[in-house]
């Protein structure tokens, strides 16, 4: 289903979000920049445009917004928070909106009732029921951070402070709580978001926990441990590896953000380096095709006619100019053929999804998606 078409919590739902904090150290002092990337995984994916599916967002961007929600303007975890709620509503207004313009000379998009009220209660801020409650779900965590960060105090022996993990962590879990897992590791002592752990370890379990775009996958530290050369992901198009543990011939699937990445795990693992030239020579025979970011001003077209001439053809969209400066994007997936830049085109994009072309010289072509 479309995104304009669907209420703002079952779009919410559908994107099943996940998010990660990054570091870069600034060469020019000791200090570092933070910024959060945020990547949606969910089935609603698909009808977004690509440059929304993965976003960064600098630290700057989300600040007035956190002190705006009440949460913590001091806590790397309220701002990733408020970065995702960012990016949810943004990309769903942006698809509403979208649907509501005229296009080509064609009636408006007809809106529900129901996305009309979310409509209104986001369009002047976030004042909108799901919203409020992730916001007082967040408040209640950040509550509840104190006891869990005393119990693993209390199990290494000295203070220990909030801390956000790493790309990678090893190491052994010494306290946790519903919302917190915190492990002693070999850069200090991290606190990991239960939410964003595909499996929670007990307290005890020695594991490395290794995040791809800001999801936790844990696997029990094992000498036993087995692993495959590594590999493309068919599905993301990342690189990855099978680890088969020894001890209970478990396998899973293990994606990495990239080589560096891997790398680290290699050497964390005690794993022979020679994975990590094989990583490198994998990667260059299938180079990723990086998210295409649309020219200031184009948004991807929804339902609707739309005609004129082929602007541009890049590996993932064709851009279409309307005339008047108004200019749309298809993904090349829609056209049967791939379409010529200067060609004139008739594009009719149904409520069902289906996409029919007709070109000037009257060819016809047809795809449903």
């Amino acid at each position: 289903m479309q995104p304009f078409k669907m209420r703002f919590a079952d779009f919410a739902a559908q994107a099943q979000l996940s998010g990660a904090v990054n570091r870069v150290s600034d060469p020019s002092s000791e200090l570092s920049r933070t910024s959060f990337s945020i990547y949606f995984n969910g089935p609603i994916a698909a009808e977004l445009p690509s440059d929304v599916v993965e976003q960064v967002f600098d630290e700057e961007r989300t600040m007035g917004v956190v002190a705006r929600l009440g949460l913590d303007e001091t806590s790397a975890r309220d701002k990733l928070k408020t970065a995702e709620l960012i990016a949810l509503r943004s990309a769903w207004m942006s698809s509403v909106m979208d649907a509501s313009l005229v296009s080509s000379g064609l009636a408006a998009e007809p809106l529900s009732p129901g996305v009309l009220e979310d409509y209104e209660s986001l369009i002047d801020g976030f004042s909108h029921p799901w919203i409020e409650a992730q916001v007082l779900q967040q408040r209640a965590m950040a509550g509840n951070l104190p006891q869990v960060l005393k119990a693993a105090s209390e199990s290494v022996g000295r203070s220990v402070t909030d801390q956000i993990p790493d790309e990678l962590s090893q190491g052994v879990v010494v306290a946790q709580s519903q919302d917190f897992t915190v492990q002693a590791t070999q850069n200090g002592v991290v606190t990991h978001e239960n939410r964003r752990l595909a499996a929670v370890p007990a307290v005890g379990a020695d594991v490395t926990v290794l995040y791809y775009k800001g999801s936790g996958q844990v696997i029990e530290n094992s000498r036993q441990l087995a692993v495959s050369s590594p590999f493309i992901e068919p599905n993301s198009g990342d690189l990855a590896i099978s680890v088969v543990d020894g001890l209970d011939k478990s396998q899973k699937v293990l994606l990495f953000n990239g080589v560096a990445s891997f790398a680290q795990f290699v050497s964390l693992q005690g794993l022979n380096q020679q994975l990590v030239e094989k990583a490198l020579d994998v990667r260059a025979a299938t180079p990723k095709r990086m998210p295409e970011r649309l020219p200031e001003g184009v948004k991807m077209a929804e339902t609707g006619r739309f005609v004129g001439k082929v602007a541009s053809v890049s590996s993932a969209t064709v851009i279409q100019d309307l005339g008047q400066g108004a200019k749309v994007a298809h993904r090349l997936t829609d056209f049967a053929v791939r379409p010529a830049v200067g060609e004139i085109l008739d594009v009719q994009r149904g409520r069902d999804g289906k996409v029919s072309v007709r070109s000037q010289e009257g060819n016809a072509q047809s795809r449903g998606r």
